[in-house]
């Protein structure tokens, strides 16, 4: 690491240094064949990898916390959106669902405005990626890192992202076999796994990427910072490494270590930005042009023709699903029932406070059976 880093590093705590940086996820590719079974194989339909793609940046720091997660698509306001208003991750758009400098703009000036807020300031290490402005706001001061370093000096390329990765395609590939599995259902028995990821909204991707970007933990976000040579004077990781995916095992989705890797690379080098050589210039036209004409055959927010528009549950409903959920998790022995009931009561406190109808339970007694007081 160059001294001239060293010495603006020193200025700041370990939770006031921060990397973040893009990747790019097929957020409905499946690994290879494997996940057609044998039987299913006999139509002799070719298997082809879904590349409907998002753009995701990731931002943490050297003591381990996590920001939360920006998502870039094609659409600026894809179907799935209807009617939503809350979202478990940010989201933006740009035709090639790249990261572009109004977006990274617009993200850093609500960022810093949330800092202003905490009264923090925060040093901020980025890569050369060309929609990366250097500007100095107020409470981020921007930097880059040294040329031709970022491969090896990078926090989010030593494992983070990959880490991040790897608890998506868990969840994916769960999800999947779920619904393949369900033979109780006789509308799933025909299914397939690239039926069911057919499905697959960008809203769908944008919960599970915020699931498996919570499971990434803190101890495995400071391993991969010192894996990058960056060091602090937090102590308790030393004693226990953290699994990046290295070593995350992918337990009980009846795939190889093998498979289960060139899966989580399946969409490593996917451009995230534009480059600024005539030649990637000349690229990205190309491909976008190829990309419109895949998305005429096929619009990736286009909702299946079968599948209905979905109604809001009323409040009594969302009670009797929570209740039924409950209920499941409690019949096969799921050990942390205390996060249900959590959940259930933060809910139950939401729907409570939505404007609505203002009644007493008096107002659902029988008058014959209502109590007078004087």
């Amino acid at each position: 690491m160059s001294k001239n880093l060293d010495s603006i590093l020193d200025k700041y705590h370990p939770s006031e240094i921060y990397n973040c940086d893009e990747t790019g996820i097929y957020f409905r590719a499946l690994p290879d064949s494997t996940y057609v079974e044998s039987n299913q194989k006999a139509d002799g339909r070719g298997f082809k990898t879904a590349k409907d793609r998002i753009t995701a940046l990731v931002c943490c720091n050297l003591a381990g916390e996590k920001e939360r997660l920006l998502v870039i698509g094609k659409s600026k306001n894809p179907r799935a959106f209807k009617n939503i208003r809350s979202f478990p991750v940010s989201y933006d758009s740009s035709k090639n669902a790249w990261m572009t400098g109004s977006i990274w703009m617009n993200w850093l000036k609500e960022w810093n405005g949330h800092l202003r807020k905490k009264k923090k300031k925060i040093l901020l290490l980025v890569d050369n990626c060309s929609a990366h402005v250097l500007d100095e706001l107020s409470q981020i001061k921007v930097m880059a890192l040294p040329a031709n370093t970022t491969s090896i000096m990078q926090p989010c390329d030593m494992g983070i992202i990959r880490t991040l990765k790897a608890h998506f395609r868990t969840e994916m590939r769960r999800s999947i076999l779920d619904l393949l599995g369900d033979e109780n259902d006789n509308n799933l028995t025909s299914l397939r796994a690239n039926d069911v990821t057919k499905k697959m909204t960008i809203l769908d991707a944008m919960h599970m990427l915020s699931g498996a970007w919570a499971k990434v933990s803190s101890q495995t976000i400071i391993n991969c910072w010192k894996k990058a040579g960056f060091y602090n004077d937090i102590d308790v990781i030393t004693a226990q490494q953290t699994s990046t995916v290295d070593e995350f095992q992918p337990n009980n989705l009846q795939m190889t270590r093998k498979e289960f890797e060139n899966w989580v690379d399946i969409d490593n080098n996917i451009q995230v930005a534009l480059e600024l050589s005539d030649e990637h210039i000349l690229d990205s036209i190309i491909e976008g042009e190829k990309q419109d004409n895949e998305e005429e055959e096929e619009d990736v927010d286009k909702p299946p023709e079968e599948e209905e528009e979905e109604t809001p549950m009323k409040n009594s409903e969302i009670r009797q699903c929570l209740k039924k959920i409950r209920r499941s998790l409690e019949v096969k022995g799921f050990e942390d029932m205390a996060s249900v009931s959590q959940l259930e009561s933060k809910i139950s406190d939401f729907i409570w406070n939505q404007p609505q109808i203002q009644k007493n339970i008096e107002d659902y007694v029988s008058p014959k059976n209502a109590v007078k007081y004087i």
